[in-house]
């Protein structure tokens, strides 16, 4: 008998995972350093500033030949010193000022997290006492850390990457008053470095788009092509040589 050909038999483990999937989670990980420096001055006896400013991070989109995409997650690991000051040239006079700055991470628009203030604790005060200039500088520092994940997956998924902006605020009030006040000046600054890293959770086993599960009709005509390949095999073997 001419021999048959036979298709190996799926294995009860192999068909259960391709009927029902098998979950495969894997992660893309991106990370970028910053260095982040804005100041704002005036000069003024008397003053009221609230300056912003902002530093731009682009990070690539996710790929989704790799799988569906489950989740983004950001994580900041940052510092910030914070610098106010104020000097006064003239007469008798003197000159004082209070000052505090903000910071907040946002993805597309749409804010992320929003740091705690960073405050000058007190007052900032210079006194001329006749000698004609005074100055003085305080300075306050801490740790801006978060982990948040993004509640909106769709700017992660666009095809030219995605935008994260990195906002401050400062803001500082004060005035100056004396004799034969010729000068008087208020700045503050910040300076805020770390590092930000965006995290990518997906399911490797998950069709990608556009790679879809074979219709019933190309089913068919697979198991007709078997078949007729079988056929040909044994009209090919029993024919005489």
């Amino acid at each position: 008998m001419p021999p048959i050909l036979r298709l190996p038999a799926v294995s009860a483990a192999l068909a259960v995972a391709l009927a029902a999937g098998s979950v495969s989670a894997a992660t893309v990980v991106q990370s970028q350093s910053f260095d982040f420096v804005t100041s704002a001055t005036t000069h003024s006896t008397s003053y009221a500033v609230n300056h912003t400013d902002s530093l731009g991070l682009h990070f690539d989109g996710f790929d989704p030949s790799l799988g569906a995409l489950t989740g983004v997650t950001l994580a900041l690991t940052s510092a910030r010193s914070f610098e106010t000051g104020v000097s006064l040239f003239g007469g008798f006079g003197a000159a004082v000022t209070q000052s505090g700055s903000d910071a907040w991470v946002k993805v597309g628009g749409d804010l992320i997290d929003f740091g705690p203030p960073l405050l000058i604790q007190g007052t900032v005060l210079c006194r001329t006492e006749g000698q004609g200039l005074c100055a003085a500088v305080a300075h306050a520092n801490d740790t801006y850390d978060f982990t948040a994940g993004a509640s909106d997956l769709a700017p992660f998924l666009a095809l030219g990457g995605v935008d994260v902006s990195m906002d401050a605020g400062l803001g500082f009030t004060g005035l100056a008053a004396g004799d034969d006040i010729r000068l008087a000046t208020a700045v503050a600054s910040l300076l805020w470095t770390g590092d930000l890293t965006v995290t990518y959770a997906y399911d490797a086993a998950a069709t990608p788009p556009g790679i879809g599960v074979p219709e019933p009709s190309i089913w068919a005509t697979m198991v007709t092509g078997f078949a007729l390949a079988g056929s040909a095999l044994r009209r090919r073997r029993a024919s005489p040589v």
